[in-house]
């Protein structure tokens, strides 16, 4: 430590020069800004949560319905073994289905940062199951070809990835119908994951705003009391680009369009002579 001037006593209190205030206010709101951006985040989820609990709702009402018709059958025919092992057989079938719809929604909405790896077919079939709706129910046919690899990220947060992108892909194709494809390429030191639609495509206006907060990309004015915040893939894109991965998106109207994600894989451990 630099001795004080001479004619200064030890101890005298000396105010921050204009350079060290600067950097204090840099770092102040440098914290701030880390803290808006994981209230962004957690803004992005509780809307997720909503779309896909209206979506849970709808899948539970559709399941109890038969379940309820049938047991007023029952009650009104005691006497009908075959009607009443039908109506018991139909009411442990939808109680199991809507056990299963609610755990994997609540699994989600637990947001636990399980590990800095996960399996990413384990994750995508999760992501899928959050929708509570079957895709077939919209004519979306799903391919999938991806092997049970790891990769480096938190489950919670690519499985928060995935689900925006493919709730975007099912709104997208939720009138006509289509297709969605998921598949996934190892390489060496990362895996190329493309998620790809066969809907309208991303609106030219927004393509290259796409990741930007607060942008939406609506191509169903029928669908838009269903619009999102708009911080989906932004913060998809924080959520990649912090595990060390990128995330692009390619469109040409009214061929779909295709989300590129690249993935970390684990460092594998070096083993000892």
């Amino acid at each position: 430590m630099a001795d004080p001037p001479a004619n200064e006593q030890p101890g005298t209190f000396r105010p921050p020069t204009p350079t060290q205030q600067l950097l204090d206010e840099f770092a102040r709101v440098e914290g701030q800004f880390g803290q808006i951006k994981e209230g962004l985040s957690q803004l992005q989820r509780l809307s997720t949560m909503g779309t896909l609990t209206a979506t849970v709702i709808h899948e539970v009402n559709n399941l109890l319905t038969p379940v309820i018709s049938y047991a007023q059958l029952s009650l009104a025919k005691p006497d009908d073994k075959e009607l009443s092992d039908k109506a018991h057989r139909k009411a442990i079938e939808a109680t199991e289905r809507v056990s299963q719809l609610c755990s994997t929604l609540l699994g989600y909405a637990r947001d636990d940062e399980d590990g800095i790896t996960s399996d990413l077919r384990s994750v995508i079939e999760s992501a899928i199951a959050c929708l509570g709706r079957g895709l077939e129910k919209n004519r979306i046919e799903l391919i999938l070809d991806v092997p049970p690899i790891e990769v480096a990220m938190a489950a919670s947060s690519l499985e928060q990835v995935l689900v925006n992108i493919v709730l975007n892909a099912r709104k997208a194709m939720a009138e006509q119908g289509g297709t969605l494809t998921i598949r996934a390429h190892v390489n060496s030191d990362h895996i190329d994951l493309d998620i790809s639609d066969t809907g309208p495509g991303i609106p030219p206006e927004v393509a290259d705003r796409l990741f930007e907060p607060f942008v939406t990309c609506s191509t169903n004015p029928q669908l838009d009391e269903h619009k999102g915040t708009g911080l989906g893939l932004s913060v998809c894109r924080d959520l990649i680009t912090a595990a060390g991965g990128k995330i692009t998106a390619d469109s040409q109207p009214n061929q779909g369009a295709t989300f590129h994600l690249t993935l970390p894989r684990p460092i594998p451990l070096r083993q000892s002579a």
